[in-house]
């Protein structure tokens, strides 16, 4: 969410100097230092007494300044690389003000330099700051940065009520962000400016500035230094023409700059991408984002709110908006509060539909540190359009995508901002205001701005690093992609392949890249095995493979593509080709018989697939040729039957699946308890249903079982590692922490543990549990899975997690999903389990699953 607030750069330069002398070649992260230069008692110098705030230690407003002041210096020390120090002259004064705007700061480079020893282009103008890096020394007692900042903010009549936030952890609420504006000014500082007249295209003293190199019109295909005066002029109100063309940031680009989307899965009627705007609030939008089912919330009207769909109360179908993305209309309330009742009911994302024509859809404003779900907003057309299809089960994903980075002109460069009429002091010194996420060099600071300068949030650094200022780990020091961009596989049996993503540059630190499968016109079920987890790669290692599982189905087709996308790289940074595209060939021209019905039956295909589906691997040889041979050997059609039902249900009860899905299944239970559901089954109602949702079970699932072949030499070594791994991490996922707080005492941590389980424990498992905890004996990840590995949990969680493993592997979707509206068949199915003890094939589960339409279906007519 953006805020009508302007930080504006100035250009207050002292004289303009050319100066000859020699370069260090030793480059070492940068001193900054504030010079205060405030009369007594006022700005930096105001005795009026404050409380620490956010991790400012301050006592007075003035020293709470100046700390903050001194804690963005320090960002950018750490960032950028000089051996001179760079000194700021600060104070604070009155700006521009109304009531409902405020020029924030304003901050420039103090002097600017050409010619000078090792300047990396002649007859260019380099900021103060930046020509003592590049040559080395410092030639002037003057300072490199002149920053001037307002203080009236929030008083009368300037910006009325909001009011700088002086802590360090941006935790600023409804006010503005003192550390994220002194990272915006003094960006200008450093040369983040033209030093020519933007509004008429003079040149400062005849001469281009090292910025207008960069600055690249693709109306006339030339950079600012090419141009006429008048096509400066023209070019700096070409909005959307005028780009950075500088090689670091253009490479960075699709890393940084995305999309945000809603993205409609099915009904085919309605699916494609549809605008959104952005909450200032909640979770941010990611990649791959948080798929469900969307379903419409529903509260009383009253008081709060008059409509039965607006959310301004606590919402009276909880039980159906649980785990899925609510739907709520814009009206009365505030967004927080209609994000927060959903939050409330257990919804995973909200989706807000204005109440009014217009596009595109703005953003979503407020603040709520406890909202921890993202929330969007559509337009009212888009809104009436998912609505109508809600009956037929709507399934949606909230996502960044980074295959459309936002804020770019045609050949994938950022924008500069260049508003017709031209803006003074905003106009293309700034990005585009379009960019997304919203980057600390728009015009306007943003309300979800963090502290960081750097890919992959933010491009400022590497525009930085293309004017010529050596930045600490420059990118691009360890970048990861795929080896190469596409392959084409044959639809055959056992048609498997691995795709290589490899490091190059600095690969000493770890790094992970979360990958997942996207459908083109080839379809997960029926077509490919869905690919979804983290590469975690251990320092020193550049090269990891994601496995593709293909499914030799037997529809006659012709060529099916699907991507694999990596995203959310850590420790490292994403090259060019972080996109893989599958190209699968049909081995069918028209319809072939189906592999897993009566008549057709294939036991090669039907016990590989449960492989695939179960276990995420190809079959070992042994392990094929075992389970085909129960099902072959028998010669009447009764024994077949039998066979296939025992053979199916082996997978799930075997001790891979026990070990690897089932483990994963109780670890989700034991963090976060149950889910509630509706059915029908009956008469309406309501029922716990596990928690654990298809698109986390398979990445989890997938880690723990990755490389283990029970029963192989080393397999239990392997597995070992590979749980303990995975419960390390997922201690530490934000989801997790939100559920756990690290400020909870042991036996808060080892009770909620415990209640989740449904009370697993006994008294003598709970003392020792809190005890360890409480010594040190064990930690968080070793108490979550004593508790996920209880033998009590165990037994009491078989039967739900067996048909929720018949929803997943044989359906690959979860229970609720399209076809199925809610929970019915889970219940039905659960019933008859428990109605005969677990005994599956008196049940008659299995075999109903193996037999059905929608299994049968993903492979054949």
């Amino acid at each position: 969410m953006k805020h009508p607030i302007r930080a504006r750069f100035s250009l207050a330069l002292l004289a303009a100097f050319v100066v000859l002398s020699f370069s260090s070649s030793a480059f070492g992260a940068a001193t900054i230092v504030i010079q205060n230069i405030d009369a007594a008692n006022v700005g930096f110098n105001d005795p009026n007494p404050v409380a620490p705030v956010g991790g400012n230690p301050g006592t007075t407003l003035g020293q709470q300044r100046l700390n903050a002041f001194q804690h963005a210096a320090n960002i950018w020390g750490a960032t950028l690389t000089s051996t001179t120090t760079i000194t700021i002259n600060a104070d604070w004064q009155a700006l521009d003000c109304t009531a409902n705007s405020a020029v924030l700061g304003s901050a420039g480079a103090a002097s600017i330099s050409r010619d000078f020893a090792n300047a990396p282009f002649a007859n260019t103008w380099y900021s103060a700051a930046l020509a003592n890096a590049l040559r080395g020394s410092d030639t002037s007692p003057n300072p490199e940065i002149n920053a001037h900042f307002n203080i009236n903010l929030g008083n009368t009549g300037c910006l009325d009520g909001i009011h700088f936030y002086l802590g360090l952890d941006n935790n600023h609420g409804n006010d503005t962000d003192l550390v994220t504006v002194l990272l915006h000014e003094f960006s200008h500082g450093f040369g983040f400016q033209t030093f020519t007249n933007a509004s008429s295209g003079v040149q400062n003293g005849g001469f281009p500035s090292i910025f207008d190199r960069f600055l690249f019109d693709s109306t006339t295909n030339k950079t600012w230094n090419q141009m006429t005066d008048a096509e400066r002029q023209a070019s700096a109100v070409n909005t959307n023409h005028l780009a950075w063309n500088g090689p670091t940031v253009t490479s960075q680009v699709s890393n940084v700059l995305a999309t945000p989307r809603l993205r409609v899965n099915a009904p085919g009627a309605i699916a494609g991408n549809y605008l959104v705007g952005t909450a200032s609030f909640g979770a941010t939008l990611s990649s791959p984002g948080v798929t469900a089912t969307v379903v419409q919330a529903l509260d009383p009207a009253d008081g709060a709110g008059g409509l039965t769909t607006d959310g301004c109360s606590a919402l009276t179908n909880a039980a159906s908006v649980n785990g899925k993305i609510a739907l709520i209309d814009r009206g009365t309330c505030t967004f927080v509060t209609k994000v927060k009742n959903a939050q409330n009911a257990g919804a995973v994302a909200v989706v807000i539909a204005d109440n009014a024509a217009g596009s595109p859809p703005p953003g979503l404003g407020g603040s709520d540190a406890t909202i921890t779900i993202p929330a969007v907003r559509i337009t009212q057309a888009d809104g009436n359009t998912i609505k109508a299809q809600l009956g037929a089960g709507v399934n949606a994903t909230l996502l960044i995508d980074h295959t459309a980075p936002s804020g770019t002109d045609g050949q994938g460069r950022a924008l500069l901002y260049t508003p017709n009429p031209f803006e003074t002091g905003s106009s293309v010194s700034h990005w585009d205001s379009t960019e997304f996420p919203n980057q600390l060099m728009e015009p306007n600071i943003s309300g979800d701005l963090t502290h960081t300068v750097t890919t992959p949030r933010d491009l400022t650094a590497s525009l930085l690093q293309d004017i010529g200022w050596p930045v600490v780990n420059a990118t691009p020091l360890n970048t990861a992609q795929f080896s190469t961009s596409s392959q084409a596989i044959l639809e055959s049996p056992g048609a498997t392949t691995d795709l290589l993503v490899t490091r190059s540059g600095d690969a000493s630190s770890a790094a992970t890249i979360d990958y997942a499968s996207a459908d083109g016109t080839a379809s997960e079920r029926s077509d490919y095995l869905s690919a979804r987890g983290t590469l975690r790669f251990a320092p020193g290692e550049t090269s990891k493979t994601i496995p593709i599982f293909i499914v030799d189905d037997r529809f006659g087709e012709g060529q099916e593509t699907f991507t694999v996308n990596l995203s959310n790289p850590v420790g490292c940074t994403l090259g060019g080709q972080a996109t893989f595209t599958v190209t699968i060939n049909s081995d069918e021209s028209v319809n072939a018989p189906n592999p897993v019905k009566d008549a057709s039956f294939n036991s090669d295909f039907f016990v590989r697939q449960h492989y695939l589906d179960f276990f995420n691997r190809e079959p070992d040889a042994p392990g094929l040729a075992f389970w085909k041979n129960q099902i072959d050997e028998c010669t009447t059609p009764e024994c077949r039957e039998i066979r296939r039902i025992n053979v199916s249900a082996a997978f799930f009860l075997s001790i891979e699946f026990q070990q690897t899905g089932y483990l994963v299944e109780r670890l989700y239970k034991a963090s976060y308890g149950d889910a509630q559901g509706t059915s029908t089954l009956g008469s309406p109602h309501s029922l716990l249903v596990p928690v654990v949702r298809l698109n986390e079970f398979l990445p989890d699932t997938q880690q723990i079982g990755r490389g283990v072949i029970i029963g192989q030499a080393g397999a239990d070594q392997l597995l070992e590692s590979n749980k303990q791994a995975l419960i390390a991490e997922f201690v530490q996922r934000q989801r997790f922490l939100t559920a756990f707080p690290l400020a909870m005492t042991p036996t808060e941590f080892v009770d909620k543990l415990n209640a989740n389980a449904g009370g697993a424990l006994s008294a003598g498992e709970r003392s020792q549990l809190i005890n360890e905890l409480t010594s040190g004996a064990k930690n968080r990840a070793q108490v979550l899975r004593a508790v996920t590995e209880d033998p009590d949990l165990f037994a009491a969680e078989t039967n739900r997690a067996f048909v929720l493993a018949q929803f997943f592997g044989y359906l690959r979707r979860n229970p609720n999903d399209a076809p199925d509206a809610d929970y019915t068949g889970y219940d039905f199915w659960l019933g008859k389990l428990n109605q005969f003890n677990g005994n599956f094939v008196n049940a008659e589960m299995v075999k109903a699953f193996i037999v059905s339409g929608e299994y049968q279906g993903r492979f054949g007519p």
